[in-house]
């Protein structure tokens, strides 16, 4: 189902506080969170335009089907990512006509469907949401269930960094369940997201590191092997 993917929410506020009390309480940034048609209720009629992916995933296309009788058409995208070649390319293949198959259905963004290979430059990432965004409305609806972290990270980095884009609300399609094999094989290095590069890194090891990858760790045990302290 679909989700509002921000943080806060509505719980605590009394319906006799005034404006500006509740900004106060909110940072003078309103982020409300719960069900899609929920949030959309709670905000004024407003043009929107919408950067999703349609890849194999059935979820991949449940927002633009459900919003797409809503949405300014005229300034909306979808990207298909496109991994590397596989044993597995045949059966991706299939199913992302599949959901092709659906989107002629549905309908078309204007922007059409744009495709970028999974380790693409990042010139071509910036290059994909810096276009979209001088189309756009300043409404923008990012639905991040079918894209890649190395997408739409930057992505959510340049629509925040814009001063076109008032309002940005990140959607996420939970599905009914989760395959329970393996997802991944022959990953590639561990190495920063587009526009997340620092510049400098710490030269002294730290005694605990908690990270939250998602369901599987790839290289993330080989990678902080160095960083251990000698015992």
């Amino acid at each position: 189902w679909p989700h509002l993917q921000s943080k806060g929410n509505y719980s605590g506020f009394s319906i006799y506080r005034g404006p500006h009390e509740i900004l106060a309480m909110l940072g003078k940034t309103f982020r409300p969170w719960g069900r899609l048609n929920w949030v959309l209720s709670k905000l004024p009629p407003l043009d929107w335009s919408f950067l999703g992916s349609v890849n194999t995933e059935e979820r991949s296309l449940t927002i633009w089907e459900s919003l797409a009788p809503r949405i300014n058409k005229n300034a909306s995208l979808l990207v298909q990512i496109d991994d590397v070649p596989s044993r597995f390319t045949p059966q991706g293949e299939s199913l992302r006509a599949k959901q092709l198959q659906r989107l002629s259905t549905t309908g078309m963004p204007s922007l059409g469907v744009q495709r970028l290979d999974l380790f693409c430059l990042e010139e071509e990432i910036v290059g994909t949401i810096d276009k979209f965004i001088s189309a756009a409305q300043p409404n923008v609806i990012l639905d991040i269930t079918s894209f890649p972290k190395r997408f739409f990270f930057p992505f959510v980095h340049r629509l925040l960094s814009s001063s076109k884009v008032l309002n940005l609300l990140v959607t996420y399609t939970s599905p009914e369940s989760y395959y329970h094999g393996s997802l991944a094989e022959d990953h590639k290095g561990l190495a920063p997201l587009p526009l997340f590069r620092t510049r400098q890194l710490p030269e002294e090891k730290v005694d605990l590191v908690t990270i939250g990858v998602g369901f599987m760790p790839l290289g993330l045990g080989e990678f902080l092997e160095k960083y251990k302290h000698d015992v």
